[in-house]
């Protein structure tokens, strides 16, 4: 993405489904296989950002809020959010076919960019393979002004 978050270096660790990684995150504060480290937990939300605190209390998260941060729904929120990058990572118009809402209000981002890209007959968007590119495009700068989680985690990293 930026220089801004390369310079701080943290150590990113993909650990699967959502209860995976909160597994790992909370064996991580109780017994730290990193010293010196303190981990942060970056997971999709699934859902509306209303859902945030009901999330956290059942999955033994409230007492660590501080160390959560929330993509919003998918990655492909993020996505939404850089409607230039996706028209030039497609070679095609996709954002004339973006839903109108803010990105962290569209209830299945994935499907609304399976279907932007359908619409403006653009190779259609695949969950696996077009990610690792899209996330080298986005902007920092636009995902901390949209994603409130984003600015968040960036202000914790660089402290």
């Amino acid at each position: 993405m930026d220089q801004e978050l390369r310079s701080r270096n943290p150590k990113i660790i993909a650990c699967g489904d959502i209860n995976r990684t909160i597994k790992r995150f909370l064996d991580e504060l109780h017994q730290a296989r990193f010293p010196g480290t303190v981990p942060l937990l970056l997971i999709d939300l699934d859902g509306p950002t209303a859902k945030r605190a009901a999330v956290e209390a059942a999955k033994g998260l409230a007492t660590h809020s501080a160390h959560t941060f929330w993509m919003v729904h998918t990655m492909e929120a993020w996505f939404l959010a850089h409607p230039a990058v996706l028209d030039g990572f497609y070679g095609k118009r996709v954002s004339v076919h973006l839903p109108s809402s803010p990105p962290d209000e569209v209830v299945k981002p994935d499907l609304e960019l399976y279907k932007a890209t359908k619409k403006a007959q653009a190779e259609h968007y695949n969950k696996t393979a077009h990610p690792p590119s899209l996330l080298e495009r986005l902007s920092l700068a636009t995902l901390r002004r949209v994603f409130p989680d984003v600015e968040r985690l960036v202000q914790k990293l660089s402290t």
